[in-house]
């Protein structure tokens, strides 16, 4: 799925898409400088693990049928073609944080180290020194530093968006982790240093507007307390209706399992004939199960953004649920009717996990449009 398609299957997310995407761009570019860095100036174990870290996308890059076009350009159609969730993905490895803040101080050691050079060489020799030592090392330092602000200028643009949720506030942090060694870094290259995720996030912003305006507030009011104090209540709704609800979903589950013991210990050892009374209803139970598992799964096919690891979940669940749920049908009249109520049972069940895992392990987030 390109980026046209993408365009085309959420529109109102367009913008969004563009901006995931250019954040993208500036890990790829930065990931390349620093497994240069760390093979040829670091710890080659490092080096090696890292290697493996970015080895899945790097290949790809690589294997571009375009090879003559700049890195750049093949970074720019690599990202387009990603799908969403690898789009996503791609920007959520918070193990870069080390191996940035590492990247930066050995190219800032290459720097210094190539000014002692040109520093010994004219203490000691008559000779002009190698021209551009000095400049090449300070060329590289440069590039990551302008990279990152980059970087972080479109990290904050998607959080004044709300774009993508947490995985946003994960790449803030990780800046603002990052934010000490490059302050170094501008003070060598004589460059105006700009904190990293120096920003209030739009979750903050958005409580502190709403304190504003209230007609009980003023500006010398306190905001602040009054924030603490929504956000305490929203931890505690956020800790025990989850709670609440895994509890329910347990009994309910363990009562639902002894009536369908019950049934089935209490069913005919026969097959069903076609022209029961209870074979139609199993028809039609089953088409509206059918019905509702495709309403459940619509989110994810809509607008969610599940981690890798929950979709492939979900989508496990929802496939066993599909297959037992029609399965029901046919083992009702093959084999004892018992074997038809089990299939049901535990197809309703898959279809039980999957709006558990909608509820407590996505993500979610509101469409945009400009």
């Amino acid at each position: 799925m390109n980026g046209h398609q993408r365009n085309r299957e959420y529109p109102s997310n367009r913008h969004e898409i563009k901006l995931l995407e250019a954040i993208a761009k500036s890990f790829l570019i930065l990931d390349r400088v620093v497994l240069k860095t760390l093979k040829y100036k670091g710890d080659p174990a490092g080096a090696e693990r890292f290697e493996k870290l970015t080895k899945g996308y790097f290949d790809r890059i690589e294997n571009d049928p375009l090879k003559e076009l700049r890195f750049k350009l093949r970074v720019d159609r690599f990202v387009s073609e990603l799908k969403l969730n690898d789009l996503l993905d791609l920007m959520s490895r918070p193990e870069r944080t080390t191996y940035y803040r590492d990247t930066i101080y050995l190219r800032l050691n290459a720097c210094y180290n190539a000014q002692d050079e040109e520093e010994y060489h004219l203490a000691s020799s008559s000779d002009e020194p190698p021209l551009g030592v000095e400049e090449h090392a300070k060329k590289g330092l440069r590039a990551i530093v302008e990279e990152m602000y980059n970087l972080d200028e479109r990290v904050r643009r998607a959080d004044d968006k709300n774009y993508a949720g947490e995985k946003i506030l994960q790449l803030k942090t990780m800046l603002g982790k990052i934010d000490g060694v490059l302050e170094r870094a501008c003070e060598y290259l004589g460059h105006e240093y700009k904190p990293l995720a120096n920003w209030n996030s739009t979750i903050n912003q958005q409580t502190i507007t709403i304190s504003a305006k209230s007609p009980n507030n003023s500006l010398t009011s306190n905001p602040p307390a009054a924030a603490s104090g929504h956000t305490k209540i929203t931890s505690v709704v956020a800790f025990f209706v989850p709670s609440f609800y895994m509890a329910f979903f347990v009994l309910a589950c363990m009562a639902a399992s002894i009536f369908a013991y019950m049934a089935a210990f209490n069913a005919e050892a026969i097959p069903g004939r076609a022209t029961d009374s209870d074979f139609y209803q199993l028809i039609a139970s089953t088409i509206l199960q059918s019905l509702g598992i495709g309403t459940s799964i619509w989110p994810i096919i809509n607008d969610l953004r599940p981690t890798r690891y929950l979709l492939l979940k979900c989508w496990i669940y929802t496939g066993l649920s599909v297959f037992l749920t029609i399965a029901a049908v046919p083992l009702y009249v093959l084999v004892p009717v018992s074997w038809s109520g089990i299939s049901n049972f535990v197809g309703t069940c898959m279809l039980s996990f999957v709006q558990l895992e909608l509820m407590l392990g996505i993500s979610h987030y509101k469409p945009h449009t400009d």
